[in-house]
């Protein structure tokens, strides 16, 4: 049977079956999305009602994630990393020209940095992962207080120029 869903695609039960399982599951779904009833996805790729109901459930189960970006790494790596990023390296300025710890939200950080909220958020959660920064306080309904490490500091005293 011939189905419309980017263009047209040729699928039988034989081609179907041949499928992996994540994308079984994904023709399930786009074929769904297009518009064909449950029936006639069933009749055209030759599954039952459950088989139908569970290849649409499992989807979900596929997640696909952010891909990291990799750096080209240095001696250090870190200092790398950070300096190929502004936004990294000027939240580490920001932290430090305030003596090393700031207790900002998101919201606010991300005003100061005029950057979208969501890159802020990304950007801080990697400083943290990378042991640069460290929260130290606050949560919830309050501004987080976010700490350069020891680590933090000597990288952001070697990108600012401050270094001994």
């Amino acid at each position: 049977m011939t189905m419309l869903l980017f263009g047209e695609v040729e699928i039988g039960p034989e081609r179907f079956a041949a499928m992996a399982p994540h994308l079984r599951s994904e023709a399930v779904r786009l074929l769904s999305d297009a518009g064909y009833g449950w029936k006639r996805i069933c009749a055209a790729l030759g599954i039952d009602a459950d088989t139908f109901t569970a290849l649409y459930k499992s989807r979900h189960a596929f997640r696909v994630g952010k891909p990291d970006r990799a750096f080209p790494a240095d001696e250090d790596g870190e200092r790398n990393l950070v300096e190929q990023d502004t936004l990294q390296a000027a939240i580490l300025a920001v932290i430090a020209e305030e003596g090393g710890r700031i207790a900002l939200s998101f919201a606010a950080l991300a005003g100061r940095m005029d950057a979208p909220k969501e890159r802020v958020i990304y950007a801080v959660h990697r400083l943290a992962a990378k042991g640069l920064i460290q929260k130290t306080g606050g949560g919830g309904r309050r501004a987080v207080v976010w700490s350069l490490t020891r680590k933090g500091q000597r990288l952001a005293a070697e990108t600012t120029g401050d270094a001994p």
